[in-house]
Order: C-alpha cells, then structure tokens, then sequence
C-alpha cells in the first residue's frame, strides 16, 4: 500500500488529485486491506469524475479511477468498469485540454494494443517511445514522461505491450507477445510516416523489452538512445533473484500452493499475486519462466550500439542496481555519453521508477537527451 500511495502522491506534482484530496483518502483507509482501499478511491473517484468540468478535473478522475486498480481484482466487473471510466476520463482531459494526442489502435493477431500518440508524430524528425511494466496502463505514461517530454517539443507515443494495462483481457500476456508488441508498434508507426530518430525510454519491466529491443533494433527503426529505469539484460536472473524462493520453485508445486496459501493471510499480498498471475498467462510466473528462452530474456549488452542513460532509485533490488552498472559500462566504450543516475531518498526518487519524484527523473532525462543528440 505504501508504494501505491507514494506513487500518487508523485502524479500529483504533474496534475491528477491533489495531495490533499489524497491525504484525505489515506486517512479513512483501513491499512492492509483492498477492500477498503477500493472502496475508498471508488467513492473518490466518483464523486471527481461527477464534478469534472476541465483538462485538470478530468485528469483527477482519471488518477481516481486508475488508484482503484492498484488493488483491484482485474478479472471482476468491477475492474473492468473501472477501466474504462479512467479511459474515459483520460480521453476527456485530452480533449477539454486541447492537447494534441490521439488514441491508436494497433493491430497484434486478433487483438489490438492501446496507444497514445502526439498528432504530429507522422512528419516528426525525433519521438519517444515511453513503455510501462507491469503495473503500468498507457494512462499512466502521460505521468511517466508524455507530459513532460511533449511540452519540451517531443513527439511520444505511449503504448501498452502485452501483459500491460487491460491487454490480458484479450489474452495478451508477458513473454515472447510483449517484445512482438513492440514490434507491431513500430511497424505501425513506420507505416503511418515516422522515418525520424527513436528514443526508447523503458520503466520498470519496459525496462527489460527496451534494453533486449536496443540490441536487436532494425535500420529502419533508426534507434539512437535508451533510457531505461532501468535497464535488465537478463530479466530471469532480476525474477530469480529478486522474487521470493517459493515464487520461482518451478519444479516444486507445492511450496507455490504453500506460498498462496500464506498470501491468503495478507490480502494486499494476495491480490498483487492474483494480478501478476493474470498478467502473466496461464500457469503464470512459474511458467512463464520455464518456457522463456534465453534468446527472449537474455541481451547481448555488446549488440547495444546507442548511448544509455540508466535511472536507478538507491533503495531498488540489488539485482537491478547491478545490471544497470553492467550495461551502461559495457556500453559505455563506444558511446561515452552513456550515464548511470542514481537518486538517493533526499532527491524522493530513491524508489522504484522515481515514483515519488517523477519531475526529478525526467528532467535529467530531458538534459540529457538534450546534450547527447543535440
């Protein structure tokens, strides 16, 4: 609970409710249960959304809504409804605000993934592709750079990849899908007349698919910098390491039964698990990691051929703070402009993707887009 409340508190230095509003909301939550927290930010969120009458309030409904689904069962009615009325309500702060994005639908088999897009992205000479992770949906991304960047002139484009945002709900799950995702959405933009340099900027588990993508990238992809908080070049290793014993014991069912078992005596515990499992697809993370090939979560660091600028919280998982040293040093050689940022608590950006002093991260990320591709 405590990361989600940092997390909000962080959007409200760019917009969404206001940290008295959210303070209030704290308050009547019942510490350790996502019922009430639900519950809570349900109440909020209506009574927001019923008030909202410009850019601003309708992007203090959108945050609302969006604070119900840290907790929320995704498969329940009641998630999805909640979805779609931040949906909505993004969209109504976009239009009310003048703002020049456009919603993308783009194509990936049968189902297609949710994007955001500056409208003038098609004849841009520069953009940024900003992808989430695995508690991010595209909303979300306004936060995590497409405000920020878009008032500095860059065009972005935000998407959810598979295993993101409500892309389970087709079936769309985390794994070999994501980094074809990626792909389908740089056809996509390709196809609708971007030929100008790319920038990826990958947060938390875009993290993995940027860095494995910067390594892979195509001519015409025309790849000039990763930004990554942070960059993971074997993203099994992060999930073994980093993940409790119990949640990677492939070949032992029954601690994972024990394990959900115990879960069941921490509800925030347990809903988190039932996400993560949906996410992840049936048979979930246990699966997923026996069925991954190193080809997918593995990348050959010496392939990176574009600068690097790693943003890393101090107080991040051990594993994390060393493979982004690991990367920006093996790249580092042919493009010494590559940078590893580290933000200790004092800066508020010492947790996990600088949720708690986004402004903090992206202004380093703007100055140094600024002095390496000028």
């Amino acid at each position: 609970m405590d990361f989600g409340a940092a997390w909000l508190l962080g959007y409200a230095q760019q917009g969404g409710l206001s940290p008295g509003t959210l303070l209030s909301c704290f308050a009547t939550i019942k510490d350790g249960d996502p019922r009430s927290w639900v519950s809570v930010f349900t109440k909020c969120a209506e009574a927001v959304e019923a008030n909202a009458c410009d850019a601003s309030s309708w992007l203090a409904a959108q945050v609302a809504w969006r604070a119900t689904l840290f907790l929320a069962d995704p498969r329940t009615h009641e998630a999805q409804d909640a979805t779609k009325r931040m949906e909505r309500a993004f969209a109504r702060s976009v239009e009310t605000g003048g703002l020049a994005l456009e919603k993308w639908s783009i194509q990936l088999g049968n189902a297609t993934l949710p994007a955001w897009v500056s409208t003038n992205i098609s004849n841009a000479p520069r953009a940024v592709m900003i992808l989430g992770g695995g508690d991010t949906y595209v909303e979300d991304l306004w936060f995590f750079g497409g405000r920020a960047l878009s008032e500095l002139g860059w065009p972005v484009i935000m998407v959810d990849l598979p295993g993101q945002g409500n892309t389970p709900a087709q079936g769309l799950h985390f794994g070999k899908q994501t980094l074809d995702g990626l792909v389908a959405t740089l056809d996509h933009l390709h196809a609708h007349g971007f030929a100008g340099d790319l920038v990826l900027l990958g947060w938390s588990g875009g993290g993995i698919f940027t860095t494995k993508y910067a390594s892979i990238a195509r001519p015409e992809d025309n790849l000039v910098a990763l930004v990554a908080s942070t960059p993971i070049h074997d993203a099994k290793a992060v999930f073994t390491e980093a993940f409790p014993a119990i949640l990677r014991a492939d070949s032992h069912p029954r601690l994972m039964r024990a394990m959900l078992a115990i879960a069941q005596r921490n509800r925030v515990m347990a809903t988190a698990i039932a996400k993560y499992q949906w996410q992840f697809g049936p048979g979930g993370i246990t699966e997923l990691l026996r069925s991954l090939d190193d080809a997918l979560v593995k990348t050959d660091v010496a392939a990176i051929d574009v600068p690097v600028l790693a943003l890393v919280g101090l107080s991040e998982d051990a594993a994390l703070r060393r493979q982004a040293r690991h990367v920006v040093e093996a790249v580092r050689p042919r493009h010494p402009a590559s940078r590893m940022v580290t933000f200790d608590a004092y800066s508020g950006g010492a947790a996990h993707c600088q949720v708690g002093n986004l402004p903090a991260a992206l202004a380093r990320v703007a100055a140094w887009l600024q002095d390496t591709l000028a």
